[in-house]
């Protein structure tokens, strides 16, 4: 009995730390959002002039109107590459979070799913709240992004409990 106790505790342990990855993850968005069309763009704009210097080789050395042409063309690319990369942290964690209730393995996908689509569709309309634009692209950007997380986090599931098992399986051979 007390192995089982200590498994439940392990579980639970589990448990608590992919919700507040979760809920970290909507502090997060929630607070990204909250931004009005200024302050986002000139941070987007910022964080696009530091990936340029990355991407392009010599960027210091480009006229101030090639570097300005460049950080335009990128930051719409960056823009949505960050609305996907956050959710597909939320979809991650929010599903190894769902995974440890006993239901079935349908409804953790489509709960899930549910759960990212609804945050993504409250965060746009949060964001008209800021006097930026709601987008139904966004929302279409943010459940791809989540959908793939949740899929990545089922697959990372999936080879961790192999490597249970082919541990499991070499331990009892060595014995």
């Amino acid at each position: 009995y007390k192995k089982n106790g200590e498994i439940m505790k392990k579980q639970n342990y589990k448990r608590i730390i992919f919700l507040l990855s979760t809920l970290v993850c909507m502090i997060l968005i929630f607070n990204l959002s909250s931004h009005d069309k200024e302050t986002t763009n000139n941070l987007s704009k910022g964080f696009t002039e530091y990936v340029a210097r990355f991407l392009f080789f010599n960027y210091e050395k480009f006229s101030d109107n090639l570097q300005y042409k460049k950080i335009i063309e990128l930051n719409k690319f960056v823009r949505k590459l960050a609305h996907f990369s956050i959710y597909f942290i939320l979809g991650f964690s929010n599903f190894l979070f769902i995974k440890g209730f006993n239901i079935s393995l349908y409804k953790k996908f489509l709960y899930s799913f549910i759960f990212c689509m609804f945050y993504a569709m409250t965060d746009e309309l949060h964001q008209k709240f800021t006097g930026r634009t709601a987008m139904i692209k966004d929302v279409i950007i943010d459940c791809f992004g989540s959908s793939l997380g949740i899929v990545s986090s089922f697959l990372c599931v999936i080879i961790y409990n192999y490597y249970l098992i082919y541990k499991k399986r070499k331990l009892q051979n060595i014995l």
